[in-house]
């Protein structure tokens, strides 16, 4: 059941749903944490069944795994780093322009730190994390996927969401 008041909604599972102006935002109230915003995720439809809002949560807690460390980062020379969608394309992109201009080596950026590689090594660096990247995209799709042919919320609040990713890339520069 999902009470509502003017500001605040709370379902017997303890999804919080805040209204802020037009928007919606949700998380589980059990595992806020201290600053919330940070945690909140806009909602475009709000669903008003218990079902529907588990699976809004669990959806949720899927995203929120899915660009977290656990997923969104691998091992370089044993430091855990991660590079965006876009900057593994940049990359990619003039590392190949430098290899085609003849030049031997790039340098690459990884938390504030330099990598200088043959632009074969950082290419064949990047197209792993790349294939990494995919690997992972297509665990979270089915993930959700899989949430929404659930049909109890017991089902939903049991389906482990974590399960099913590929190891993390190791990758070593020397």
């Amino acid at each position: 059941m999902i009470k509502f008041t003017e500001k605040e909604i709370y379902s017997t599972e303890g999804l919080y749903i805040n209204r802020i102006g037009t928007n919606i935002y949700f998380k589980r109230a059990n595992r806020l944490p201290s600053d919330m915003e940070e945690m909140f995720k806009e909602v475009i439809e709000l669903p008003t069944d218990e079902l529907g809002a588990a699976k809004a949560a669990k959806i949720f807690e899927i995203d929120s795994y899915d660009t977290s460390g656990a997923v969104n980062s691998f091992t370089l020379d044993g430091e855990s780093v991660w590079l965006d969608k876009n900057t593994r394309v940049g990359l990619m992109n003039s590392t190949q322009i430098q290899k085609a201009a003849s030049m031997l080596t790039t340098t690459l950026w990884f938390g504030g730190k330099s990598y200088t590689l043959e632009c074969d090594t950082a290419i064949q660096m990047l197209s792993a994390l790349e294939l990494y990247a995919l690997q992972c995209y297509n665990v979270t799709a089915q993930h959700k996927a899989n949430v929404e042919a659930l049909q109890s919320v017991e089902e939903v609040e049991a389906y482990d969401h974590t399960t099913g990713y590929p190891e993390k890339l190791n990758l070593n520069t020397k």
